[in-house]
């Protein structure tokens, strides 16, 4: 049986992410000798000719300290190693935030939570810098987002630091959805237990240092001076939602951080092309008035509800009896795998040079989720959507499908079938004396139109037919 490069797509895909989704509890490890190791699978590139995809990694350490890395390739597996020695104590959980960009896999739950524990090493010295942002020594507050974007239903960590004012109390407020733009993308932020994809909990709000938590405005503690209040009203800064951290008197003036993990809505269609951004502020105060705060710190980020999908093109049968005149069944298939819905599908079919150029094409049928409608030859003031075009001088047939709407995994409750499609059509070989060669090369080129009309970039999809069944030997690709 012949297996076709992109036939295996999805089977590759659907592999890659049970894959994941089971290995991910054993990939992400620590050491006594002070190494955390996090292993990585490889991916495919959403788009081959240009951009290579890649990882970062962000742990938290178990005792308040996280790591960010840089880009991380993901051509090849490998395992990526943080080296990490200090004193972690007994009954502490590190957590580690896998993302994956420019790649067409389903991202599995990224987070993954183990315990560690080391008491053969020195406790880490004191922070007196922002991690990884030495440029913000002299400042109070700052927020470090695993990604500078979100995608819906993919969850994200944010290191929220803060450097407090001593000999005083403090209030650390945090600040997320914007009323403006992007709006309520984020779910509230409450004390329950998250489930990550090992079958551990955790919680949306790890603390290192006993700051008090107060999870939205109405619960604030009474008695607070007004001009506080006024700071901590989320109106007055844009925003819809905030979390606020109290820390007493008697704090040191080193770094604390704070780690959150923010999960935007699984349907987030319409936020797409927006932004959205977070803010934090640090506050001085006693029981009768404001005594100092920092500006307002914005983090803004863009969000990104890109449709993401596997194409392929099935040209049959693997090899032909005779060369001439003979009939080419074509199958193009397409899923829609990424959060955003596409709109509508274009496909460009490059024919090889031994096909005979059609002047029309008969009985050309779209399908979706059971259901059958036919593709028009195009003209002025045609009707239906679904339409192809012929490009006799390039050798080129474009198949159009504007505004068949397929969902995005966004939309929880919409079935696999729902997401996916194909476009069936009949050719034939040219008739004797051709001519036409032994291997007839089809290359398709699927481009998803997201909901702003904006496209991506197309994917290719590629087989082969043999037209001589007789002789020996494969095609190469």
């Amino acid at each position: 049986m012949r297996i076709k490069k992109n036939s295996a797509v999805y089977f590759v895909i659907f592999l890659f992410t049970l894959i994941h989704l089971k290995a991910f509890p054993q990939s992400f490890k620590y050491s006594t000798s002070g190494n955390f190791t996090v292993d990585l699978d490889t991916i495919r590139s959403y788009d081959e000719n240009k951009t290579s995809p890649y990882y970062t990694v962000f742990i938290e350490t178990g005792d308040g300290r996280y790591f960010k890395s840089d880009h991380i390739d993901a051509t090849i597996a490998r395992t990526f190693y943080y080296s990490y020695n200090h004193q972690i104590n007994a009954g502490s959980k590190a957590i580690a935030t896998i993302s994956s960009y420019y790649d067409t896999t389903p991202r599995p739950p990224r987070n993954v939570s183990i315990s560690v524990r080391n008491e053969n090493s020195d406790p880490a010295s004191p922070q007196t810098e922002f991690t990884n942002n030495p440029s913000l020594s002299y400042s109070r507050v700052n927020i470090d987002p695993c990604v500078d974007w979100v995608v819906a239903g993919d969850t994200m960590t944010v290191a929220l630091s803060y450097k407090p004012y001593t000999a005083s109390d403090n209030i650390i407020a945090f600040f997320y959805n914007k009323t403006e733009a992007a709006g309520d993308i984020f779910s509230i932020i409450n004390n329950k237990d998250l489930d990550f994809n090992d079958g551990k909990h955790t919680k949306s709000i790890r603390i290192h240092n006993r700051e008090t938590i107060y999870y939205d405005e109405s619960s604030l503690p009474t008695g607070l001076p007004q001009d506080v209040l006024n700071l901590l009203t989320v109106a007055n800064h844009g925003y819809t939602n905030a979390v606020y951290f109290f820390s007493d008197g008697n704090s040191d003036e080193f770094v604390k951080n704070i780690f959150l993990t923010l999960a935007p809505f699984k349907s987030g269609e319409r936020y797409q092309g927006n932004s959205t951004s977070l803010a934090a502020l640090l506050i001085k105060y006693n029981n009768t008035e404001l005594l100092d705060q920092t500006q307002l710190l914005v983090k803004d980020l863009r969000v990104d509800l890109v449709a993401r999908d596997p194409n392929g093109i099935d040209a049959g049968p693997e090899c032909l009896n005779s060369p001439f005149d003979q009939k080419i069944p074509i199958k193009i298939f397409f899923r829609n795998d990424g959060t955003g819905d596409a709109k509508d599908v274009i496909a460009d079919l490059q024919l090889p040079k031994g096909i005979a150029f059609p002047s029309e094409l008969n009985n050309v049928v779209f399908y979706k989720d059971g259901s059958s409608y036919p593709v028009s030859k195009w003209a002025f003031g045609i009707k239906n959507p679904y339409y192809y075009q012929l490009d006799k001088n390039r050798n080129k047939i474009t198949f159009s499908l504007i505004g068949v709407n397929l969902p995005g995994t966004a939309r929880k409750k919409v079935r696999i079938s729902g997401r996916m499609g194909f476009i069936k059509c009949m050719l034939y070989t040219k008739k004797s004396p051709g001519p036409v060669d032994n291997c007839l090369p089809f290359n398709v080129w699927i481009t998803f139109k997201n909901t702003n009309g904006q496209p991506n970039r197309p994917i290719p999809g590629h087989d082969t037919v043999r037209s001589n069944c007789i002789i020996a030997g494969g095609c190469k690709r």
